[in-house]
């Protein structure tokens, strides 16, 4: 699940939704992306899901299954009682990135964090919240990466064609390990920030950044596992940095590590060793559904 949010006032109270799974639709998406596709279909070129501006790219236009794919079978990876939907997919193969180019028209779902002179979220500034949210879970027992990152390239797969100017969250090898513990982990600008939250192999983790968009500086947040409260924020977070310069962005790119074609499968070919991603969504307001 991927999200992105912000807090609004409405008659000068903070609007939000309960995070219940058996609540009706409430949040207002800028982007969101339940994976809702056929099984065991390659992600390149899929087109589902809201916000964005293009279909899903794979490095060098890779269709191979396995691989970046959705998953063979119905359902939704889930974190306690957040809201479920569609599927989930899988990733990666030969150290290929995946992507997808957000909506930053003036007039589209992002517009408020946009300035009409630099088409990117962000760049818009006055102390404005978003909220970016997503379900990350890593199957492999190594030290392979698996991370969902914000970057500022128009190629959406590209998080490297920007140097270390990007901003992600999930495990990034050796970086992330603790005392030989894997840990979840914040990274920007080339800096990998652990967190104390361990990687439990193929565990879910429900992780979650808040951005906060200032004149000079941009202050990020991630929460990992935070349990969502009557659709309130989290209050405390795991990590917190401050920019030196605004971070703004365009595109999320997901790497789900190098090694899937030598993955192993059940009889009923469900995939045992493939890192995966579920659902994306970008929130408008503060709902962690």
């Amino acid at each position: 699940m991927f999200s992105i949010t912000y807090k609004q006032n409405i008659n000068n109270s903070l609007q939000t939704y309960s995070p219940k799974a058996s609540a009706p639709l409430g949040c207002n998406y800028l982007v969101y992306e339940d994976f809702n596709y056929a099984q065991n279909i390659a992600l390149h070129n899929l087109s589902g899901g809201t916000g964005f501006s293009d279909n899903w790219q794979v490095q060098n236009g890779n269709t191979q299954v396995p691989g970046y794919q959705t998953i063979d079978g119905t359902g939704s990876l889930s974190y306690l009682d957040l809201q479920t939907a569609g599927r989930h997919i899988t990733g990666g193969q030969s150290y290929l990135a995946s992507g997808r180019r957000l909506n930053t028209e003036v007039n589209g779902p992002m517009s408020q964090y946009i300035d009409p002179s630099n088409l990117s979220i962000g760049s818009a500034k006055g102390d404005q919240e978003l909220w970016i949210s997503f379900i990350l879970q890593k199957n492999q027992n190594n030290d392979e990466e698996v991370y969902v990152e914000l970057h500022n390239d128009n190629t959406p797969w590209c998080n490297l064609c920007q140097g270390n100017l990007r901003l992600g969250a999930g495990y990034y090898g050796s970086g992330s390990n603790v005392s030989g513990q894997r840990r979840w982990s914040l990274f920007f600008n080339g800096t990998i920030y652990p967190t104390s939250i361990p990687v439990n192999q193929g565990a879910p983790a429900f992780l979650v950044l808040k951005l906060t968009f200032g004149n000079t500086a941009t202050d990020i947040e991630l929460f990992v596992n935070p349990t969502p409260i009557a659709g309130l924020p989290p209050a405390t977070p795991d990590i917190s940095i401050q920019t030196t310069t605004p971070f703004v962005f365009k595109s999320l790119a997901f790497y789900g590590g190098s090694n899937l074609v030598k993955a192993l499968w059940t009889k009923s070919d469900s995939p045992l060793h493939m890192n995966v991603l579920v659902q994306i969504k970008i929130h408008l307001l503060t709902c962690l559904r």
